[in-house]
């Protein structure tokens, strides 16, 4: 922990809590399996879309109970096919790590 980096909440420093008004987005490269081979990508660096969510949350202020996150209730209750699958294995092994 540094002055800059305090603790938030314990095991989490500042730095890897969430926080309001800031872009957690991420991206992903769509192409097809030809243009993939054709620009030369690895086979072993594919990844196959299965599935995928797109989820507004409100601004925090504006919740009913600023300790729940509605977007994120709405992810893990949709059924998103082998996706929520997935989903379901990752918090599975995460629970399972940090007992």
């Amino acid at each position: 922990m540094t002055e800059k980096n305090r603790m938030i909440a314990d095991p989490y420093p500042r730095y890897v809590v969430a926080r309001d008004k800031v872009n957690q987005g991420a991206a992903v490269l769509v192409m097809s399996v030809s243009t993939a081979r054709r620009l030369g990508v690895p086979e072993e660096r594919w990844v196959f879309l299965h599935g995928h969510a797109d989820l507004r949350e409100r601004d925090l202020m504006e919740r009913a109970d600023l300790s729940r996150s509605p977007a994120a209730v709405m992810l893990r209750a949709a059924p998103l096919g082998e996706g929520r699958h997935a989903l379901d294995r990752v918090l599975a092994d995460h629970q399972w790590k940090n007992r």
